[in-house]
Parts: C-alpha cells; sequence; structure tokens
C-alpha cells in the first residue's frame, strides 16, 4: 500500500516533561509531545485513514520520501538536495509514530526501511509499505 500526506514535514521533536502534585496520585511527572510534533502526526494519521490504510501483520518494509518546500534563497543547481535540519531520522520517527495503530500494531514490525529527503513541488511525505517474504 502507498499514500501521500499533504503538508510540510515536521520532524518529531524531544518529549516535553510536566511536575505535577496531586492529593490523589501525589508528585509524578508526566511527558508529552511538542504541540508542533502533535500536530503533524494527527495531520498523518487522518490523512492515511482517508486514504484507506488497513493495519498490517508481521514483518514490514516501508519507503519513506519526504519533500520538502525549496526556500526562494537556495538554487536548483547550488544545492540539490537539502543538506539542513529537519534530521532524516527526526522526520521518520514522527511518520512511524503516527502509523502506530493505523498501518500496523507497532513500530517494531518495520524490519526495513528506505528513506530520503528532498526537495519537491508540493510539501509532504509519500509512504510505501509492503510486507516482507
Amino acid at each position: 500500500m502507498d499514500f501521500f500526506i499533504k503538508g510540510e514535514p515536521v520532524p518529531q521533536g524531544r518529549p516535553r516533561f510536566r511536575r505535577f502534585n496531586t492529593k490523589e496520585k501525589g508528585e509524578f511527572v508526566s511527558t508529552y509531545d511538542p504541540k508542533e510534533s502533535r500536530g503533524w502526526k494527527k495531520q498523518i494519521a487522518t490523512q492515511a485513514l482517508a486514504a484507506g490504510v488497513t493495519k498490517m501483520e508481521g514483518a514490514l518494509h516501508m519507503t519513506i520520501r519526504f519533500f520538502l518546500t525549496r526556500p526562494k534563497s537556495v538554487s536548483e543547481k547550488k544545492r540539490p538536495w537539502p543538506i539542513v535540519k529537519p534530521d532524516l531520522d527526526n522526520l521518520e520517527k514522527a511518520v512511524k509514530d503516527a502509523l502506530k495503530g493505523i498501518a500496523y500494531a507497532d513500530d517494531s514490525q518495520v524490519c526495513r526501511v528506505e528513506k530520503s529527503k528532498e526537495y519537491g513541488r508540493e510539501p509532504g511525505v509519500w509512504v510505501g509499505i509492503s510486507e516482507l517474504v
């Protein structure tokens, strides 16, 4: 199965922490996603469901191609590849986390990944997922 998610890709941010002190639970620390990561992952999940993505079983192969908006100040000849942030690994992490429970039960099922980060006409991410035989 393959599908395209529209929108400027956002990397998975570092988790944020909050300290709480309540009468019922006492003192504890809670972790949460940064706002930008949370919004992008929701967008991925919504568009994947709209594209008819269904849960797959077993070992999986995933191809992920990120298309970023080329800044006007960067010429295609001078810099054909986006060798700037965001980091490719963090972009991948956000997509894999967002598809958990939608395309697979857990992202530990993904045993092989091909990924790229490039400039494109339309920002977004193309995702292909297939079962490994």
